[in-house]
This record gives C-alpha cells, structure tokens and sequence, in this order.
C-alpha cells in the first residue's frame, strides 16, 4: 500500500499521485482512522482498490480526485459520514464507488462516474445521499441505491445492455435526469419528478410498494 492507517486520525493526503501499490490508501477494521481527507490526488493502476477503508474508519473527504484503471473498486468506503465530492471515478475494473451497509450517512455530490466495469455507484448505507453528479456508460448500472438512500438530482445515462439500470433503487429516487439505458429507474420507494427518457425497454419499472408521481416518462 502507498498509504496504511493505523490511529491516525485527521491526516490529510493532498496533490499526490498513487499507483503500482495493492491499495493505494488501505485502513483495516479496527484501526480507527478518522476524519481523513485526500483531496486533489490522482489514483490509478493499482492492484485491488484504490482508497479502501474498512470499518471504524469515519469521516473519510475526498475532494476532486482522479481515481482511475484500478484493478477493483475506485472507492470501498465501509466507516460512516464519508463525503466524496468533486473529482471523476472511471475505467475501474470492479465499481468506482461502492460504499458497504456499513457506510451510513454518507454524502456523494458533484462527481462524474463513468466506464467502470460494474456499477457506477453503488451504495448500501442507510441515511446516504448521491446528489448531483453525472454517471454514465458503465457496464451493469448507473447508480444502485438500498432502502435508505437518497438518490436525487443526477445525470444518468448509457446503461443500454440488455437489463442494466440507469438507476436501481430501493429507496429515493428524487429529481434526476435518466435517459439512454436499457431501465431508466427499476425498483421500489418513492421515485418522484425524475425525468425519464430514451429508454430501450421501460422508463420506469417497479417491484414492490411504490409512490411514483410528478415524473415525466417519454
């Protein structure tokens, strides 16, 4: 690893460049490392991921980074309130943002997500919000959301395979602009005033109790 935490809270990681390592940032559980920031770092080709924090590892910031061509996820966030803001997420081989159901209350805003392998973003945590950001053309879905998770007011498009998902989501879909996939929104909650367009098969489809109004379906 370029960089291994252990009680190490509020270190800040700031214009550096990590690659050629097994994680470029890597903090296991139990090492309590809280309140990292890296910002405005690139981070690219290396072997697993490349920030991965396991759980205790709270209030991780990450501030327009570059994190790209990393042999896994771009991000693996499992410690709560982690805030990734700024910066492109792309050509990962796994995810480029997957936060655990262990990473609650995070916050994800004004990123492009893009060419990853798997899912654009992916998360899992109770309380967490994905705001604002574009995710587009990644191989099996946009943004993937549990019960929970508020994803509200992004750009999703280019998931046209036969069943991916601009967005999937189980809890709150609010507000966001989907077009190009093959499902524009699938899944159960509350999926309210998106646009929805350009869709192969269906703009919106649902599996379970739903509340669907306000959107524009075309």
């Amino acid at each position: 690893n370029v960089f291994e935490l252990q009680n190490a809270d509020g270190v800040i990681l700031s214009y550096l460049v990590m690659s050629g390592a097994h994680d470029a940032v890597y903090a296991d559980t139990g090492s309590d490392s809280d309140g990292l920031v890296i910002s405005n770092c690139e981070i690219f080709g290396n072997a697993r991921h490349g920030v991965y924090l396991e759980s205790s590892n709270d209030g991780v910031e990450l501030a327009g980074c570059k994190v790209y061509g990393n042999r896994q996820d771009g991000l693996y966030l499992n410690g709560t309130g982690a805030r990734v803001i700024g910066g492109e997420y792309y050509g990962n081989a796994s995810d480029g943002i997957f936060l655990s159901s262990s990473a609650s209350n995070a916050l994800v805003e004004g990123v492009k997500v893009y060419g990853n392998s798997q899912y654009g973003i992916y998360a899992l945590g109770s309380g967490s919000v994905i705001r604002g950001s574009v995710v587009h053309s990644n191989d099996y879905s946009g943004i993937h959301g549990s019960s929970g998770v508020l994803i509200e007011g992004n750009r999703v498009y280019g998931h046209s395979g036969a069943n991916d998902y601009g967005v999937f989501s189980y809890g709150r879909a609010v507000g966001n602009e989907v077009f190009g996939n093959y499902y524009g929104i699938y899944g159960s909650g509350e999926i309210v005033g998106n646009r929805v367009y350009a869709n192969t098969f269906a703009g919106i489809q649902v599996t379970w109790n739903s509340e669907i109004k306000g959107n524009v379906v075309y």
